[in-house]
């Protein structure tokens, strides 16, 4: 029986627990998909929830709602540039085949908080196996990506995007704490972006605005 390589089996192994992750992760791009799809009806729908004396302060808190998930996307979008660029360049030094495509498949999924670092090793991996035959260039695909998404998270995250939505570091954290506690790798996506939403609710109604000045960034 042929030996088994044991960073295939330690990959393999891990597999099984992000299985359930990525399948939920596939549902986001539908749920987007159907929002603007149905854009214009879902407003049109919300405003009739209120009565007409609120519709003029419901209207501005969704137009802010809007610009803050916009903001979000953009900022997440630098993020994931610099990521992806970073990642390519590894790959060219150390001569992993298909840099460019590895690097946009990693820097994507090192993107997602905590998991995203595990998820970003599976393409250089996979792709490494058939390359490499020795320990050294496995741990260094392990440490820079885990270096990069420590940066990433610590430093990129709260600068581009935390300041777009008007979060400070600490709401960010937490956020992604509860969340990711509370619906588990879907939770640690919509963090951000839930959080978001909240604190703009909360400038809008009078008696949360403490609230909302706290989560401020």
């Amino acid at each position: 029986m042929a030996e088994s390589h044991p960073v295939r089996s330690a990959l393999l192994s891990r597999l099984g627990s992000l299985y359930s992750f990525i399948l939920a992760a596939t549902f986001v791009p539908f749920l987007l998909f159907f929002m603007l799809a149905a854009k214009r009806q879902v407003w049109h729908a919300t405003m009739q929830l209120f009565p007409t004396t609120k519709r003029t302060d419901v209207k501005q808190t969704l137009t802010d709602i809007s610009l803050v998930l916009r903001s979000y996307v953009v900022g997440t979008a630098l993020v994931g540039l610099i990521l992806v660029v970073a990642s390519w360049m590894f790959f060219l030094v150390m001569g992993l085949e298909f840099p460019f495509l590895t690097a946009l498949l990693s820097g994507m999924f090192n993107l997602i908080p905590y998991l995203g670092v595990v998820l970003s090793w599976l393409p250089p991996l996979l792709i490494g196996l058939k390359q490499f035959h020795t320990v050294g260039p496995f741990f260094g695909i392990f440490t820079v990506l885990t270096v990069l998404h420590l940066v990433a998270a610590n430093l990129l995250v709260p600068a581009l995007v935390g300041w777009r939505v008007r979060l400070n570091a600490l709401a960010l954290t937490l956020s992604l704490l509860f969340w990711g506690w509370l619906w588990g790798g879907m939770g640690l996506i919509l963090a951000i972006p839930i959080t978001a939403v909240i604190k703009v609710i909360c400038d809008h109604v009078e008696s949360m605005q403490p609230v909302g000045r706290w989560l401020s960034g």
